[in-house]
Parts: structure tokens; C-alpha cells; sequence
């Protein structure tokens, strides 16, 4: 029996249940301390690690490049080397979240990894040790954001995750990279020449993460690990999800706004999270929650519409990060060296850094309220626009004015485009295979898709650039944004079993 995502958004006088009411049946659902406690340290776990790998990586590249003196395709390498170990290694790692119900121990080997790339950086420029730095990096990639996206969702439950935690990481995100950005910059600027002290923010990073993890409350006691792999709730008996759809209006009242309460007309991917996943919110009632059996991969790919949308969005994303992830590094070398004062370098790459993180923020707190209306293909539809014009002003501006400042703004788009693909990675990623017990695996293979596109990217542009200019290089890269569209428009969301709510 399906419950219909309009009776989540409609009016609670109409069903004759009062404001007042509604807040205080709700407490019945709310987190426990211990929870709330779990989400607030994952938050901040997210907030330190992109002050070190968002802020500080581009950094890395146009130090290697402008500083160092390698050549723009002797640094890509450095980047080959983490997005290749990500090819690799994603899957594995996807499919161990899955399993696993230890995830803090994933988190700690996170934190250890970013001392070690910070010790790396303090203390050679080699090529090696700087390939080396690059498959650390890409471990700690891999293995931050599934273990944070799963924890996230078994702990605040589906619903919550659609509407307010996936959208809210991003942000948070995008909130530390800033910060990174802006501290990092200024302090690169002040102790020029001697740049690689700032590296010592890696080390710094590693250690917080450590506090973090260990203050931590107990996964057992905060994590539905069954939701967290993506599994549904089953309710056996089936006269209580008609008194559910009566009453769904009083479940999660603390995350709607009064929007959410009016709004009548919701998109059909909206809708189908909440008519499969509502009751996963109901984690506190006196009945103990059974669920849905882990599918085999057979059963899972068998399905035709989830075999050939999961594809899709794996192409999309390849596609997507062919052009996209070579971009900011160029833009970084190409504005380095036009600056003859290379004390400049690094505050150049950092605004590059606040720009794409401001551009990112003002997406995600656009989709936070207005996701439900818009629906998930249109988002990526947005994503690929804003690089296909990110991509044609820098073509026109490469090569009619010399005014960095200008070229600097469009790293704008770039947070814009990159940011609504960052979160419909996470919740598209869901979309597809809820019901299945192997989103992190899904979610991971997606990835590899999107990581092979990054690590062919950064080679393409290397290669073009060194043998050709960064004029041509930018213009061949806007006309491949094509590619993302036409996939995109092969995704679509597979039907679900209709006693899994």
C-alpha cells in the first residue's frame, strides 16, 4: 500500500490536526540525545576535513606547478594518482560500508591518512613521495564521504536525509572549504617564499579529526546500519500505514517550513521517497522494525529501469567531471602565470577556492528549499548549464582581456555546478537503489565512474595545455558538456514493492 507524498504536504487543518498538536505527537519521533550528539560531530567531521582536502588540494597543484617549477602535465599526474586510486579502490570500500557496523574505525584511518599526507608535503617535492601523497589522498577521499553518508542517513533516517541532512553537509562543506581557502591564502601570502609551512594545516586537521572521532557517542546506540546500507522498513501489518497517512503530516515537523506545509504540487522523485521511506522514521514506536531482505546483485541489476538509470547517472557523472575536474587547476596555472609576482600564486588559488565554495553554497541553500519543486534530473540539468557557461566566458575571456579578477569570478560557477552534482551524487545514488541493501555499494561505483572521468580529465587538460595553449584547451572542454545532458536524460526511478514503505 503506497502512501502519497501529498498527504506529507498537506495543510494540517484539512485533517483537522493542529500546529500545536502536530508539535507535540512529534516529540514521539524525535532523536535521542545520543543521536543528535552523533549529528552534530558528524558535522563537525565534515567541516575539518574539507578545511584540509578542500582548501588546501588545489593549493597543492598550482604550488607544484608555479612555485616548484613542474609542468602543467607533471602535475596532473600528482592529481592521476589520487583520482586513479579512486577508480580502484571506491567500490571496495563502498561495498565495506555496506557491511560493516564499525564505521568510526573507517573515519579514524581517515584522520591518520591526512598527518601522513601533511608529513609528505612538509618534507619533499619528489615525484615519488608526490605520487604518493596522491593515492592517500584518493584512500581518504573514498573512504570519507560514503562512512559519512551512511552514518548521516542510519542515524537522521531517510526522509529527514532527503529533505535537510544531504543538502546540510553539502553546505557545511562548502562552509569549511571557504574558511580554508580564506586562512590559507592569507597566510601563504604572509610567509612567502617559505609556502610548504602552510602544509602544516594537514597534520593539524589529522589530530582534530582524532578529537572528533573520539568524542564520538556509540555507533550501536545511534545508527540503524539496515537504513544506513539502504535497506526499507517492512510493516507487517498494513492497517497501521493508512492511520500513517492520516498522521504523516505530524512526523518530522521540525524539518518543514511553512512552505513545506502549503506546498501541494511535489515532483515525482520527491514523492516516491517519501511513499517507500516514510516509516523509517518510526525507529521510536513500541513495534520493532523489521526490514527488507538484501537483494543479490542478480536481483538488484535485474530490475531494467534501475540497470540502465543507474548507468545513465554513472555516465552522467563520467562525462561530467571529463570536463569539469581539470578546470579549476588550469584556470589556478593559467592565472599564476600571468601574475608575474609569484607571491601572489597561492591567494589566487585560494579566492579560486572561495568563489567555487560561494557559488556551491548559494546552490545548495537555493536546492534546500526549493529541491522538492525543481526535481533531481532538472538539478543535474542546472549543474551541466552552469559548467557549459563557466566554460564559454572563460574562452571568451582568455582571450580579450587580462583582468584576473574577472576570470576569477567564474569559479562562481563552477561551485554552482559542481555543488548540484556533489548532492545529487549522494540522494539520486539513494533514489535508485532504496530497497536494495547496497546503496554505499551504488553510491561507489557511481563514483568510480565520476573519479575515472576526473582522472582522465586532468590528463586531457594537462596534455592540451602543455602542447597547445590554455585558449585552445578551454573551448574543446565546453563543447563536451553535451555529454552529461544526453545521459541524464535516460534516468529515470524504478518502481518499488509495495508492502516496503
Amino acid at each position: 500500500m503506497a502512501v502519497s507524498f501529498a498527504a506529507e504536504t498537506a495543510d494540517p487543518t484539512v485533517s483537522g490536526i493542529s500546529r500545536q498538536q502536530k508539535k507535540r505527537r512529534s516529540s514521539a519521533f524525535d532523536r535521542t540525545p545520543q543521536q543528535n550528539a552523533m549529528v552534530l560531530f558528524l558535522k563537525l567531521f565534515i567541516f575539518i576535513d574539507a578545511f584540509a582536502h578542500g582548501g588546501m588540494s588545489p593549493v597543492v597543484n598550482v604550488y607544484l606547478v608555479v612555485i616548484v617549477g613542474w609542468t602543467p602535465l607533471a602535475a596532473s599526474w600528482f592529481w592521476f594518482a589520487k583520482e586513479i586510486t579512486r577508480i580502484f579502490g571506491y567500490t571496495v570500500v563502498g561495498h565495506m560500508v555496506d557491511k560493516t557496523t564499525h564505521k568510526k574505525w573507517i573515519l579514524c584511518a581517515v584522520a591518520l591518512m591526512k598527518i601522513a599526507s601533511g608529513a609528505i608535503l612538509l618534507t619533499s617535492t619528489n615525484t615519488i613521495a608526490m605520487l604518493c601523497k596522491g593515492v592517500l589522498d584518493g584512500i581518504a577521499a573514498i573512504s570519507t564521504v560514503p562512512a559519512i553518508t551512511a552514518m548521516t542517513l542510519g542515524t537522521v533516517n531517510k526522509l529527514r536525509f532527503h529533505k535537510k541532512h544531504a543538502v546540510l553537509n553539502v553546505i557545511i562543506q562548502d562552509v569549511g572549504t571557504s574558511f580554508s581557502a580564506i586562512i590559507i591564502g592569507a597566510t601563504a601570502y604572509m610567509v612567502f617564499p617559505e609556502i610548504q609551512n602552510i602544509f602544516y594545516a594537514f597534520i593539524a586537521a589529522g589530530l582534530l579529526l582524532l578529537v572528533v572521532i573520539f568524542l564520538m557517542p556509540s555507533e550501536n546506540a545511534t545508527v540503524d546500519h539496515a537504513v544506513a546500507r539502504g535497506r526499507s522498513i517492512y510493516e507487517a501489518n498494513m492497517l497501521k500505514v493508512a492511520k500513517l497517512a492520516e498522521l504523516i503530516g505530524e512526523i518530522d515537523s521540525d524539518d518543514e517550513t511553512e512552505d513545506d506545509v502549503d506546498s501541494q504540487a511535489e515532483t515525482k522523485e520527491q514523492g516516491e521517497v517519501a511513499n517507500s521511506d516514510v516509516l523509517d522514521n518510526l525507529s521510536h514506536t513500541d513495534q520493532k522494525p523489521t526490514y527488507t531482505k538484501i537483494m543479490s546483485y542478480k536481483e538488484m541489476y535485474s530490475h531494467p529501469v534501475r540497470r540502465r538509470s543507474l548507468l545513465c547517472l554513472s555516465m552522467t557523472f563520467l562525462s561530467f567531471h571529463l570536463v569539469n575536474a581539470t578546470v579549476t587547476p588550469l584556470l589556478g596555472q593559467y592565472m599564476g602565470l600571468a601574475d608575474k609576482n609569484k607571491r601572489d600564486v597561492i591567494p589566487i588559488m585560494a579566492g579560486l577556492a572561495v568563489m567555487t565554495t560561494v557559488g556551491s553554497l548559494i546552490m545548495n541553500l537555493f536546492l534546500k528549499k526549493y529541491l522538492s519543486k525543481l526535481g533531481y534530473k532538472n538539478v543535474l540539468f542546472i549543474g551541466c548549464g552552469a559548467l557549459a557557461l563557466r566554460l564559454t566566458l572563460i574562452s571568451i575571456l582568455v582571450r580579450f582581456t587580462s583582468n584576473l579578477w574577472i576570470l576569477g569570478c567564474t569559479n562562481i560557477l563552477d561551485g554552482m555546478g559542481g555543488g548540484s552534482l556533489g548532492l545529487m551524487l549522494a540522494l539520486y545514488s539513494h533514489l535508485l537503489s532504496r530497497q536494495t541493501g547496497h546503496y554505499n555499494l551504488n553510491m561507489a561505483v557511481i563514483t568510480t565512474f565520476k573519479s575515472f572521468g576526473g582522472a582522465s580529465s586532468v590528463i586531457l587538460g594537462g596534455f592540451l595545455a602543455t602542447k597547445q595553449s590554455y585558449d585552445v584547451t578551454f573551448p574543446i572542454l565546453a563543447g563536451m558538456v553535451t555529454l552529461p545532458v544526453i545521459f541524464s536524460m535516460g534516468i529515470y526511478t524504478p518502481s518499488l514493492e509495495g508492502k516496503a514503505l
